[in-house]
C-alpha cells in the first residue's frame, strides 16, 4: 500500500495564498485501504494516560475510511474579519464524486464594511470535472463558461474535489494554492466525546504552525461508531494584521448516488 496523506485546505488569508497542507500518515500499522476501520480501545484512565482513544489512531482510521468513500455532499461556511475594516461571509453547498473526479457547487458571499450597511454580494455555480473548471454567473449571462481555477471570483474559497474526498485521481485547483505554504502539523489531541446533531463523535484538535507567522487550529469531528470524518473546523489568525478566518466544512450523505456531467459551454443547464 502506498503512503497516505490527508490534505488540509486552508483559504487565503491576508498576504498568505491558499494553502494545501499535506499531513503525512504513518501507514506502517494502519489498516489496508480495503479494510474496515475498527474502534480503538480506550485505555484505562490513570494520572498520566488520557481516558480517550489515541488521537493518531482515530485520525488514521477516519482517513482510511474516507479513502473508501466515493461520493459525498458537503457544505463549507467561512467567516472572515479584518478588524475595523470588513467582514466576509461565504457559504458553499455542493456534492463531489470520485467519478471524474467531479464536483458541482453553488457559492454565495457577502462582504460587509464594518459599522455600515454597505455590502457587496456575489453568487455563482461551479463545476470541476477532472482538471477542467466551469462557472455560471451573471457575468457570463448565467450560462456555463470554461475558466481557469484561479479565475473564479473567490477561488480561495471555492473547494475542489481533494478538499472533500481522497480519490486517487483527485486534482486540486492548481493556481489556487500551493502544497504546503511553509505550514506543518504539530500537536494532535483528543479532546473527548462531543455531539454533531444526533451523532456521537470524537473531537480531535490539530495545531498548524506556518513559517509566515500565521497560526491555525483544526478541529476534526469523527463519528465514534464508524469513523466518518463528518466535520472540520479551521480557525486561522494572522497575528500581524489581526485578520481571522473560521472555516467549517461538513460532510453528509456519504456514499449516496452523485452524478455530475461536464457542462456544455453556453448552456444554462444544469
Amino acid at each position: 500500500m502506498s503512503a497516505l496523506h490527508y490534505t488540509l485546505v486552508l483559504p487565503h488569508l491576508g498576504k498568505m495564498a491558499a494553502h494545501r497542507v499535506l499531513v503525512p500518515l504513518d501507514t506502517g500499522t494502519a489498516a489496508d485501504a480495503t479494510d474496515t476501520p475498527v474502534p480503538t480501545e480506550t485505555p484505562a484512565p490513570t494520572s498520566t494516560v488520557s481516558p480517550y482513544p489515541d488521537p493518531v489512531n482515530v485520525f488514521q482510521a477516519a482517513v482510511n475510511k474516507l479513502g473508501l468513500i466515493q461520493t459525498v455532499k458537503f457544505t463549507e461556511v467561512t467567516d472572515g474579519e479584518q478588524p475595523g475594516v470588513d467582514k466576509l461571509h461565504v457559504n458553499v453547498n455542493g456534492s463531489a464524486t470520485c467519478a471524474g473526479p467531479a464536483m458541482l457547487g453553488q457559492l454565495t458571499a457577502t462582504d460587509t464594511v464594518t459599522g455600515t450597511n454597505q455590502n457587496q454580494k456575489l453568487k455563482y455555480s461551479f463545476v470541476q470535472f477532472n482538471k477542467k473548471f466551469f462557472i455560471k454567473d451573471s457575468q457570463h449571462k448565467n450560462k456555463w463558461a470554461k475558466v481557469a481555477y484561479a479565475k473564479y471570483p473567490l477561488s480561495s474559497f471555492t473547494p475542489t474535489v481533494d478538499a472533500e474526498l481522497l480519490c486517487s485521481t483527485a486534482t486540486g485547483g492548481g493556481g489556487g494554492g500551493d502544497t504546503g505554504g511553509g505550514c506543518q502539523s504539530a500537536d494532535l489531541v483528543n479532546l473527548g466525546p462531543d455531539k454533531l446533531g444526533t451523532a456521537d463523535v470524537w473531537k480531535l484538535e490539530m495545531t498548524l504552525v506556518c513559517s509566515d507567522g500565521t497560526g491555525a487550529t483544526v478541529d476534526f469531528l469523527v463519528t465514534q461508531s464508524d469513523f466518518l470524518l463528518v466535520q472540520e473546523v479551521y480557525l486561522i489568525k494572522d497575528e500581524q494584521t489581526g485578520i481571522t478566518i473560521t472555516l467549517t466544512r461538513t460532510r453528509t450523505d456519504f456514499g449516496t448516488k452523485v452524478s455530475i456531467k461536464k457542462p456544455k459551454v453556453g448552456s444554462k443547464k444544469p
